[in-house]
């Protein structure tokens, strides 16, 4: 009788580990520039004779660029800094930046002209 060799191989069984997901991270990246934070400012001015007068906000959008008379009052608010060009000084009667009293003695003034700029 021959006997033949069993050449079957027995397989073993296999487990299965489970394999856990990967954590995923949070990552919070800064702005690649950064971010202006601006305040806004409030300007007011009254006029005791005709002034021409301009303001413009810190994007240089001109928030103000008219003849005032004597009497008109100017209450504007925009991003600060606010740049002011006044073209009669000696009309002005009173100059407010964020409600306190702004005094014109210390700017500039060329042939009854100034030029500033208001900030916080």
């Amino acid at each position: 009788m021959d006997t033949a060799a069993d050449d079957s191989a027995s397989v073993a069984p296999v487990e299965t580990a489970s394999v856990a997901e990967p954590a995923t991270e949070t990552v919070i990246q800064s702005p690649s520039e950064p971010v202006a934070v601006t305040e806004t400012g409030r300007l007011q001015i009254s006029f005791r004779a005709d002034c021409w007068v301009q303001v413009s906000d810190a994007d240089g959008e001109r928030l103000v660029n008219s003849l005032q008379r004597a009497g008109d009052r100017i209450d504007v608010s925009g991003d600060a800094p606010l740049r002011v060009v006044i073209g009669a000084v000696s009309a002005v009667d009173s100059i407010r930046f964020q409600n306190e009293p702004v005094d014109m003695g210390d700017f500039r003034v060329v042939n009854n002209r100034s030029e500033f700029t208001l900030a916080n």
